[in-house]
């Protein structure tokens, strides 16, 4: 698995909220499916209310977050 980084804006309510969200996944595709299946359980964003503006993928010293750290070392092999 490798780390992305993917930002842009989701409706939350009236407004447009950004985001930043850091997820472990084998590809870009995999990662932007990834992110619309999170933000969509935990906010009830619908897909077409969210707007991807950038995908980045990182290096393994850039990843803030402790969990994608650890799937991008092998913790969860499948």
């Amino acid at each position: 698995m490798k780390p992305y980084r993917i930002s842009g804006t989701f409706l939350m309510g009236d407004a447009w909220s950004p985001f930043k969200k850091e997820v472990a996944a084998k590809d870009q595709v995999d990662a932007v499916k990834r992110l619309y299946s999170d933000l969509g359980s935990k906010h009830r964003v619908k897909r077409r209310n969210i707007k991807i503006t950038s995908v980045e993928e990182l290096e393994e010293d850039q990843v803030q977050d402790p969990i994608v750290g650890f799937l991008i070392k092998g913790g969860a092999e499948k």
